[in-house]
C-alpha cells in the first residue's frame, strides 16, 4: 500500500508541474515570428520580381525563336542582303513582344 501511495503522491506531483504558457512566452514568440516573417518578406518579394522578369526573358528568346524559325524555313534568295524588317508582334504567353530583324552582309559590320 505504501507503494501506491507513493505513486499517487508522484501523480499529483506531475500534476501541479504541468502548465500552460504564459502570456509573456506567447508575445515573446509572436515577437519571434514577426521578425522572421519581416525578413523572410523582402526575400519573397525579391524572388517574385527574379521570377517575372524571367518569365519576360524566356517569352523574349520564344518570339525571337519563332521568326528564327520563320526565316529558316523561307527562300534564302527571297530575304534582303541588307536593312531592317518592319516589327512584328508575336505573342507568347500572354505577352506580346515587338522582334525586328536587321539582315547584314558581314555579321561583323552588324551593329
Amino acid at each position: 500500500m505504501i507503494f501506491g501511495q507513493s505513486s499517487k503522491f508522484k501523480l499529483r506531483i506531475r500534476r501541479a508541474d504541468q502548465h500552460g504558457f504564459s502570456l509573456i512566452e506567447v508575445m515573446a514568440s509572436i515577437a519571434i515570428f514577426a521578425i522572421v516573417a519581416t525578413g523572410m518578406t523582402s526575400s519573397f518579394v525579391k524572388m517574385q520580381q527574379t521570377n517575372l522578369a524571367n518569365e519576360i526573358k524566356t517569352g523574349a528568346m520564344g518570339a525571337a525563336q519563332k521568326v528564327l524559325d520563320e526565316l529558316r524555313v523561307s527562300d534564302p534568295a527571297s530575304l534582303p542582303s541588307s536593312g531592317t524588317s518592319a516589327p512584328q508582334t508575336i505573342t507568347i504567353q500572354g505577352r506580346a513582344f515587338s522582334v525586328t530583324t536587321t539582315y547584314c552582309p558581314v555579321a561583323t559590320y552588324c551593329t
